[in-house]
């Protein structure tokens, strides 16, 4: 009995040691600094400082990606114009646009039509879906260097998993030798 339950713990740490590592995914809290109670949502970090996007409810689904592989930088992939409104931390409200694919732009609430390019450096929070069709994991990009193995440790990595599987492989053959069949 004792060497099935090493054998069982054996096979469930050697499962547990070749699991992979998903796509960034991005917390669900509402910002509680927004006043609006509904709509899309995407609370950022960015060029101009931390901030809300908000957005009408019906571009939730179908209407985002990204302008680089990074994950972060939002970009409106419809044929038309995405308005809404940029809230920052202090409850200063701008207007907001994303042009058809075009990335994040704001204004101040006046006449001035000038428009502020915003670069998104992270998302932390959103309620919205993001289109990603890209076959990369993003782990080779410049952001996610904590998943950069060189050659080498690659090579332990492959080698420890397959001597732990030979491991418990030959363990199994002891032991149904020893039960007799």
């Amino acid at each position: 009995m004792k060497k099935i339950t090493i054998f069982v713990l054996t096979l469930i740490l050697a499962l547990g040691c070749t699991t992979t590592a998903f796509a960034m995914e991005y917390g669900n809290t509402f910002p509680n600094y927004v006043k609006y109670s509904g709509g899309c949502y995407i609370e950022v970090s960015s060029s101009v400082g931390q901030g809300t996007i908000i957005v009408p409810y019906n571009f939730k689904d179908n209407t985002f990606s990204f302008n680089t592989r990074s994950g972060f930088n939002i970009l409106n992939c419809t044929n038309s114009t995405v308005s809404g409104r940029f809230i920052f931390r202090n409850g200063t409200e701008y207007m907001l646009r994303f042009s058809s694919f075009g990335t994040c732009e704001i204004r101040q609430n006046n006449s001035s039509y000038q428009w502020q390019s915003v670069t998104i450096n992270s998302i932390l929070n959103t309620n919205c879906n993001f289109m990603d069709n890209t076959d990369s994991d993003r782990q080779t990009d410049e952001r996610f260097v904590k998943y950069d193995f060189s050659f080498k440790e690659q090579f332990y990595i492959s080698f420890a998993v397959v001597a732990l599987f030979l491991i418990l492989f030959t363990n199994f053959l002891y032991y149904m030798r020893n039960r007799g069949y």
